[in-house]
């Protein structure tokens, strides 16, 4: 009797296993003739970003010797289908050599079809335009540029040396207070920097108010003056009394350059101000792998350049380096939205990253 019950067990079991194995394969092959009839009506962009593979084997048959050619937008991940196509004997090109911006690219059997494809040239001007259009409304006018808003910023080390996307690195940067600084996020580090004044030959102020602060106004002074408009409160109430040393105080702002973010007549570039210096600080991103010490320590001794380009301050270029970014790498970057009016305190986001930030936080990352 129990042999006979422990045998039925044994098929019962064995036929709900059976039943679930079944019932797991149909669902595979119901997810598969969803995905195919979704891909059947997918465009080519939205192929190449899921499968670029299938996307260049389906529509380049080594069967056929003549194809239509594909024409599709990218962000980064065309770099990988551009690899796919020249390892399938393939020609391809895009319409600009950047990596980070929207852009064309086109994949046929030759270069010479390239060539002779009306089809990409049509795209291509009328890409083009669009572009060209979108920097001239976020180019404003004026005699000084309007340079505030956000950047996406492309920058080969980082990607390279690290493999992540430079499709999410951000530049904004804000006009405040007779001050020009920046929020930046490169995936594996952010943080902010801070514009230096230009050489003001022989040009006065335009009011007292637009004097550089010295170097010896302490750090409680300084977010006092910004508590109210932007809501950081003062140093006292954030850190406590014990917390607030004054010789150490006005030891950490004269390291910090603050009377040299004063920007004095020269507050924003234009066609005679172009170059620029700035100086930053920040952390590192994410699960602190990289460093042991995620806000970075002496990236603001060293000045790193920063060039506005046209048109009026739409495109950037520069160079960044130092904590474990090392050796000065190059950036460069076009704005995809104006500024926003949104505030910021430099001041305190400069101290939040900080000699000070890091000996009493642990380290800890500058975004409190």
């Amino acid at each position: 009797m129990t042999a006979n019950i422990r045998a039925l067990e044994t098929k019962m079991v064995k036929t709900y296993w059976e039943k679930k194995q079944k019932a797991a394969v149909e669902a595979e092959k119901e997810r598969a003739r969803t995905f195919n009839a979704q891909w059947l009506v997918m465009s080519y962009e939205e192929k190449a970003k899921i499968n670029g593979g299938r996307m260049i084997s389906e529509s380049f048959p080594s069967s056929e010797k003549k194809s239509k050619p594909i024409i599709f937008r990218f962000k980064t991940y065309h770099t990988e289908v551009a690899g796919l196509a020249l390892e399938a004997d393939l020609a391809y090109k895009s319409s600009r050599k950047s990596e980070t911006y929207d852009s064309i690219a086109i994949i046929t059997r030759s270069t010479s079809d390239i060539n002779k494809s009306k089809e990409w040239l049509a795209v291509k001007k009328s890409f083009q335009k669009a572009q060209a259009e979108r920097l001239r409304n976020l180019a404003g006018n004026g005699k000084e540029w309007d340079v505030t808003g956000k950047y996406r910023i492309c920058c080969p080390t980082i990607e390279s040396s690290w493999n992540v996307d430079t499709s999410s690195f951000t530049l904004e940067i804000f006009a405040v207070k007779n001050q020009l600084c920046a929020k930046f996020d490169f995936d594996i580090i952010a943080g902010v920097f801070r514009f230096e004044k230009q050489p003001e030959k022989g040009i006065k102020e335009k009011s007292a108010s637009s004097k550089p602060q010295t170097g010896n106004m302490s750090r409680k002074r300084m977010y006092e003056s910004d508590s109210d408009e932007d809501g950081y409160g003062g140093m006292e109430e954030r850190y406590g009394d014990s917390d607030y040393d004054k010789e150490r105080d006005d030891e950490e702002v004269q390291d910090g350059y603050e009377d040299e973010f004063q920007l004095g007549a020269i507050s924003q570039p234009s066609e005679k101000y172009r170059n620029w210096t700035f100086r930053w600080r920040g952390e590192e991103s994410g699960d602190g792998e990289i460093s042991w010490e995620p806000i970075q320590a002496g990236t603001d001794s060293q000045s790193y350049k920063f060039k506005f380009c046209e048109p009026r301050g739409t495109k950037i270029e520069g160079t960044i380096g130092g904590g474990f970014l090392g050796d000065e790498c190059t950036l460069t970057g076009e704005k995809i939205s104006a500024g926003t009016g949104g505030k910021i305190n430099p001041s305190f986001e400069w101290f939040k990253r900080s000699k000070w930030a890091r000996e009493n936080t642990g380290g800890r990352r500058g975004r409190w």
